[in-house]
């Protein structure tokens, strides 16, 4: 259930990323049913999970680090505007078949665009996309039949919605 209005103004706009190139948010569709998830928690006085899904051939590392400054910056937007503090959590890899239910919980949505500067592994101008779910006020939970969030494959992920 996606509500495309939901916090639109959190996304954030096009920014450099480091050395490696510059994130640019499109409409362009993703299809991400190959994708790997990763999952990012943001604490404090303002709560939520932010999802970022990539093609599976990208380097992790990289990705999770920007999903990092997604993150960032979205928990940026929301002490501001509660004029609070929040943190966010390390990420943690989610299993693509857990993707379609999360996607169930009122979300909001951006694709990005990672152009490439070029370097060993990237051609100049190469454009990667990515695809960012942002679930507000949700925090994972985990039960004895559900690990918590772990940074291996094997790693489980369940919502609760707080009210």
């Amino acid at each position: 259930m996606s509500h495309p209005e939901h916090r639109k103004s959190h996304w954030p706009l096009e920014f450099d990323f480091y050395h490696v190139g510059t994130v640019l948010p499109s409409e362009a569709h993703f299809d991400t049913q190959d994708a790997t998830w990763l999952s990012y928690s943001v604490h404090g006085d303002g709560r939520g999970v932010l999802l970022i899904g990539f093609h599976a051939d990208q380097e992790p590392s990289l990705f999770a680090e920007l999903g990092n400054i997604l993150t960032a910056r979205i928990a940026t937007a929301l002490a501001a505007e509660t004029d609070g503090l929040n943190w966010i959590s390390p990420p943690h890899e989610v299993f693509p078949e857990q993707i379609a239910k999360l996607r169930a919980f009122p979300h909001s949505s951006q694709t990005y665009l990672l152009r490439f500067r070029g370097d060993a592994h990237h051609a100049s101008g190469e454009i990667v996309p990515i695809q960012a779910l942002w679930i507000e006020n949700a925090v994972p939970s985990h039960t004895a039949e559900e690990a918590h969030l772990e940074p291996v494959r094997s790693a489980s992920l369940s919502l609760q919605q707080e009210t």
